[in-house]
């Protein structure tokens, strides 16, 4: 398996499994995914390419977890539409 991402190292992974988790339970899932958008921000890329940059990703989305975060709100849309 490439990549062995984790939660913590500012990728899609940040974003996903705030999601799978909320889908389990009965939380606004517009604002789970906000949140976690908003804390990835905070952090420095330490996986992808992203990580060549270091300090300098601080601050920034991450564009994979950007992208998830607006797949995401769109299936959050259908599903509790």
């Amino acid at each position: 398996m490439r990549g062995k991402a984790e939660k913590g190292q500012k990728t899609i992974i940040d974003i996903w499994e705030p999601f799978g988790d909320a889908l389990a339970g009965k939380e606004n899932l517009d604002k789970v995914i906000d949140e976690a958008l908003e804390a990835a921000k905070e952090l420095q890329a330490s996986k992808g390419r992203a990580s060549y940059f270091g300090e300098a990703t601080k601050g920034l989305h991450d564009p994979g977890a950007l992208s998830s975060a607006i797949l995401l709100k769109q299936i959050a849309g259908v599903l509790h539409g």
